[in-house]
């Protein structure tokens, strides 16, 4: 896992050592297009660095459902669910085969005992994604309400 991990842009703020400690904390998944891999709603708390493939992020209002994005590897998901516990807001299905290294809750808490620095790096990490994720989100509100 170490080595599909570090062939990524997401490991580069980690050391090798740092990506070998941090893989025994992830799970590794394989699954084939037109799975979902949580439903809106869930209150699992697991986030996953996607690998290979293509996840839809759908959102249903109103009995309608809107995708949200597509997710490309090295792109994370579910950053949110693991950190605040509440409900996904929406669901993710993957569109052909996807392979994604996950990490849940439990297995974070376990890193912050461990590990605390890697912990911390991790975290850190996840922050700046979700802020880019926000930024990105407030422009777009800024272009929908110029409308």
């Amino acid at each position: 896992m170490a080595q599909i991990l570090d062939k990524t842009s997401w490991a580069n703020d980690f050391s090798w050592e740092q990506i070998l400690k941090l893989c025994r904390y992830f799970d590794y998944h394989e699954i084939v297009g037109g799975t979902v891999v949580f439903e809106q709603g869930s209150t699992e708390r697991e986030m996953g660095v996607l690998i290979s493939g293509v996840l839809s992020v759908l959102r249903t209002e109103g009995g309608q459902e809107f995708k949200l994005v597509q997710l490309r590897p090295p792109q994370t998901f579910g950053e949110i669910a693991l950190i605040d516990g509440q409900p996904r807001s929406a669901k993710a299905v993957a569109v052909d085969d996807v392979v994604y290294l996950a990490i849940r809750k439990a297995q974070l808490d376990k890193l912050v005992n461990d590990h605390p620095l890697i912990a911390y790096k991790l975290m850190w990490k996840i922050s700046l994604l979700l802020s880019q994720r926000l930024r990105q989100t407030s422009s777009k509100l800024v272009e929908y309400l110029d409308q």
